[in-house]
C-alpha cells in the first residue's frame, strides 16, 4: 500500500497491484475496494467493464511522470496511454487532487 496527501491534507491510500491476479482484478479486488484506489504495474491500458460508477485514471511512465489523466471515466469504456508503465485508478469521489501532466507523482 502507498499513500499520498490530497489538496485538503487528506491521506489517500492506494493498493499496489503488481501480480497477475491483482492486476486482473484491479478495483474489484477486496484489498483495493477498502482503499481509495489501485496502482497497477505494468499497465498501459485499462477498462471499466462491469463498473457501476465513474473512476479517475492517471497514467505514469516508469519514472512516475504523469503522461495522461482521465477524469470521471464512465462504465464500459477503454483507455490506453502509449509509454505508460503505471495506471492509477481512483474512485472519483473522496479526494481533491490536481494531477498536472508532466509532473512527477511522488509516493
Amino acid at each position: 500500500m502507498i499513500t499520498f496527501t490530497d489538496n485538503n491534507n487528506k491521506e489517500i491510500s492506494i493498493y499496489v497491484a503488481n501480480t497477475y491476479l491483482s492486476r486482473l482484478l484491479g478495483l474489484f479486488s477486496s484489498k483495493a475496494s477498502k482503499q481509495h484506489g489501485v496502482m497497477i504495474s505494468p499497465c498501459n491500458s485499462i477498462h471499466t467493464l462491469f463498473f457501476f460508477k465513474k473512476i479517475d485514471i492517471i497514467f505514469l511512465d516508469k519514472n512516475k511522470k504523469i503522461l495522461k489523466t482521465v477524469n470521471s471515466l464512465k462504465p464500459f469504456r477503454l483507455q490506453y496511454c502509449k509509454g505508460a508503465y503505471y495506471a492509477l485508478e481512483l474512485f472519483s469521489d473522496g479526494y481533491e487532487y490536481d494531477f498536472v501532466l508532466g509532473e512527477y507523482f511522488d509516493v
